[in-house]
């Protein structure tokens, strides 16, 4: 028995691993990825195809906004705000929105490929999840020489699924 676990589980790894094979590289129901890499490269194949409709399904969308963050927000808690939580998820949503479309002016149409993802600082912990700030892609470069695109402002992290937090580029 233990030998067909142990074989199963390094067939699962292998097929893991297998460039372009790999079923992290497929979101969930919910649009959740099981890896930075993958969302970073879906988001990537979004740029060139420029749609929309698939750059809103792989970010947090209202209501997991309002079940993952707002209750771990220092204004959830405070008098004038706590009843209020569409006012900053509509900031939030704005900012979100600019930066996509000011993303696809500068990259969209472009073939860009991501190799990998870095977290260059420590993600903040919101209850369960984990926001990373300012993914650093990695890109193949043999298409387009140059600085390196910046296609989100940052990911949110569950239970090790990602998606995009916000497309804010602007730092």
């Amino acid at each position: 028995m233990f030998k067909k676990a142990a074989l199963g589980a390094l067939m699962l790894f292998c097929l893991s691993h297998m460039q372009g094979c790999s079923f992290m590289d497929k979101p969930d129901a919910e649009g959740w990825y099981g890896s930075a890499d993958a969302l970073a490269q879906a988001v990537a194949q979004a740029v060139s195809t420029q749609n929309e409709e698939v750059f809103n399904r792989m970010r947090i969308s209202r209501d997991e906004y309002m079940d993952l963050i707002w209750p771990n927000l220092e204004y959830s808690r405070l008098q004038g705000w706590k009843d209020n939580p569409d006012f900053i998820w509509r900031q939030h949503a704005a900012k979100s929105d600019s930066g996509l479309r000011e993303m696809l002016r500068r990259y969209g149409g472009n073939p860009l490929r991501v190799l990998s993802v870095k977290f260059p600082s420590a993600a903040q912990e919101y209850g369960n999840v984990k926001i990373h700030s300012r993914p650093e892609l990695l890109f193949d470069n043999s298409t387009k020489p140059g600085p390196a695109p910046v296609l989100m402002g940052s990911m949110i992290e569950k239970a090790g699924r990602f998606k995009v937090f916000s497309y804010n580029i602007r730092h």
